[in-house]
């Protein structure tokens, strides 16, 4: 019989939440832990670009130099002559660029290694 009261009180209160503290801090170091990876990857995105503008910069200078030496050949002697400089300034960073490209894709590829595992 029911005299009004409830005889399970108990059962009515809200349980204790778990401590969830740990579970927190785990996940927040995993954040942590992306974000730091993530950083890295925009780093070495940033060097290549850097690499590219300076290399870029530089073959517009050497492409300058070259029309330069080519308009100042006027008569045909004196543009067999510019030939041999020409050549010389046209491969000075031209030849950086396989360099500078593989140094570039592999500092990427190292940054985005532990995504891939």
């Amino acid at each position: 019989m029911s005299n009004g009261k409830d005889d399970n009180s108990m059962s009515d209160e809200m349980p204790a939440p778990p401590d969830l503290s740990a579970l927190f801090q785990q996940h927040t170091q995993k954040i942590n832990d992306a974000c730091q990876q993530a950083n890295k990857m925009f780093d070495a995105i940033k060097i290549r670009d850097q690499n590219v503008n300076t290399l870029t910069q530089t073959l517009t200078q050497e492409v300058n130099q070259v029309f330069t030496l080519a308009a100042a050949a006027k008569t045909p002697e004196l543009a067999m002559l510019t030939i041999q400089p020409v050549l010389a300034v046209a491969n000075l960073a031209f030849a950086q660029v396989p360099t500078t490209e593989q140094s570039s894709l592999s500092a990427i590829q190292q940054a985005f290694k532990p995504i891939e595992e």
